[in-house]
């Protein structure tokens, strides 16, 4: 479910949106691994057990230069993301207990024929010490960033 803000005209100065949304990680409950031969093991099942969250996020964007049709604007956001993944379960794939924030920017310039979009996400997990999973008991700190960036041509 989300709303949105913007003025009213084919390229507006502003564009907000507040965001919340609900996933259905419950589905996620078990991996089934099967091999056609009976070594390792003919069926293996890891327990996820993941549940249920609503995570909520908003952002927007501003343009800040126009001239003709050459068009130019910044981005913003943040999101906060909780963590569907039990203690009992928790992998250090994904050490994700305490959910995180998600902060983002970005920049994009168009006109008729090109587009070029550059953009940055910062995801900031929530600490999380492991007191129930005796395999990986301790103190988990993450952080990932990534940059993006892409080009377009709009074929006419």
């Amino acid at each position: 479910i989300g709303v949105s803000f913007k003025e009213q005209k084919e390229n507006p100065l502003y564009f907000v949106e507040l965001m919340a949304s609900h996933v259905g990680w419950s589905n996620y409950q078990e991996i089934k691994i099967e091999f056609d031969q009976e070594k390792p093991s003919q069926k293996q099942v890891l327990d996820q057990g993941w549940e249920d969250v609503t995570n909520y996020s908003l952002g927007g964007n501003y343009r800040f230069y126009q001239s003709g049709d050459s068009v130019m604007k910044i981005r913003g956001g943040i999101g906060w993301v909780q963590s569907p993944i039990p203690e009992k379960n928790l992998g250090p794939m994904l050490p994700d207990l305490n959910g995180r924030q998600a902060y983002s920017a970005g920049w994009s310039w168009n006109d008729r024929k090109m587009r070029l979009d550059l953009a940055y996400l910062l995801s900031d997990f929530k600490n999380s010490k492991v007191t129930k999973n005796n395999q990986l008991k301790g103190n988990y700190e993450v952080q990932v960033e990534a940059i993006g960036a892409s080009i377009g041509y709009y074929w006419e």
